[in-house]
């Protein structure tokens, strides 16, 4: 059966987390990331029975709890039992995370729902914070658990860890404070 594309209509759906999703494998505590529905909408979709692929074209929008991810074509594929497995993104991925306050922007992202990860790519990947934060690089691992990302060939200023005052000198000379 060849999936077949529906022109010109809205195409949505929701699909509710799998149990496995649900729960952390540390401490079996609910995850941020699996609360409530994922809702996905499009201007047109099409579903694969046989090869378990859903296919949004045009401004699509997947949101679920405090985030919101936006592309504009996008590739579900579903496990065999139900529940969406990966979905990546192509053209001007962005995910605004309101639960960790940041916001991801690159060419494409794939996300993984059971490593609650997403992988961005782009030229560049810019990454932003409430607190003004920038970061910007060519890949971009993004933890949706955590909010934790990963920057492969990063520029822009890094924050310094907690507790370290570096001041405006950073030079160390290595002789002390002589």
């Amino acid at each position: 059966l060849e999936p077949q594309r529906e022109e010109e209509a809205e195409a949505s759906g929701e699909t509710a987390p799998e149990e496995s999703d649900a729960v952390s494998d540390e401490d079996d505590e609910p995850s941020a990331v699996a609360e409530g529905p994922v809702e996905i909408t499009a201007e047109s979709m099409e579903y694969g029975l046989e090869t378990r692929r859903l296919a949004y074209y045009d401004n699509v929008v997947m949101s679920q709890s405090g985030r919101r991810m936006t592309c504009q074509d996008a590739v579900a594929t579903l496990r065999e039992g139900g529940g969406m497995e990966t979905m990546n993104c192509v053209g001007q991925a962005r995910i605004e995370d309101n639960v960790a306050g940041r916001t991801v922007s690159g060419d494409e992202a794939l996300y993984r729902v059971a490593a609650s990860e997403m992988t961005f790519r782009g030229n560049p990947v810019v990454m932003t914070g409430e607190d003004g934060e920038r970061i910007e690089g060519a890949t971009l691992v993004y933890d949706l658990s955590t909010g934790a990302a990963r920057v492969e060939r990063a520029t822009g200023p890094a924050p310094a860890p907690a507790g370290i005052d570096h001041g405006p000198d950073t030079e160390d000379d290595g002789e002390g404070d002589g």
